[in-house]
């Protein structure tokens, strides 16, 4: 059982290296939501909208969904449901190469 845990943990990191992809310049952050069950509920969708966010895409196998939202309350917000283990911004954890780094 914990063996599976720290597998499902390990492809939690890999979908948050993923998201950085989904960063953008404008002003909403991206959010990396991580569900207590194995899959994204049907409702994430919803769920991410009535929290004041935009759904971007769910990792089903391993329970994480990919949200964005500029308001401040958000994580709050989605993270009283109880199907959420957490709510994370990505904000902060990318870097940018300046354009003589680049090859």
């Amino acid at each position: 059982m914990r063996g599976r845990s720290t597998s499902r943990r390990l492809l939690a990191c890999a979908a948050f290296v993923l998201s950085l992809a989904f960063t953008s310049s404008a002003s909403a952050d991206s959010y990396i939501v991580l569900y207590k069950g194995n899959a994204v509920p049907s409702s994430a969708k919803a769920d991410v909208q009535q929290a004041g966010g935009t759904f971007v895409h769910a990792y089903n196998q391993i329970g994480v969904a990919i949200a964005r939202s500029d308001s401040a309350a958000f994580a709050g917000r989605l993270g009283k449901d109880n199907r959420v283990e957490g709510v994370s911004s990505t904000a902060g954890f990318a870097s940018r190469l300046r354009q003589d780094e680049v090859l």
